[in-house]
């Protein structure tokens, strides 16, 4: 079988509709060890995507208010949730 990029490309993005399902029904049964586990997963991608140097402010502080992900050197900061609400619990 030769691998081809559509065929990378649908591997990855229904990998990562099951990660965003799973946290989804998991959050929802108030289990929320999967969007904590992810947190460092979408680290590590979006450094090795966009070079960045993102860490886990949770592992400095558990449940940083309002971030999740910081990166010092490129001023970014980024929050991930598992609900639509604007309010970071």
């Amino acid at each position: 079988m030769v691998l081809t990029r559509e065929y990378y490309f649908k591997q990855i993005s229904n990998n990562l509709a099951v990660l965003e399902n799973s946290i989804d029904f998991r959050t929802k049964s108030n289990l929320h060890d999967l969007g904590i586990i992810a947190e460092d997963f979408i680290r590590d991608l979006l450094n090795m995507i966009f070079g960045l140097k993102l860490k886990n402010l949770n592992s400095i502080t558990s449940n940083q208010a309002g971030i999740d992900l910081g990166d010092s050197i490129n001023k970014i900061a980024i929050q991930i949730t598992s609900t639509t609400s604007r309010k970071k619990n």
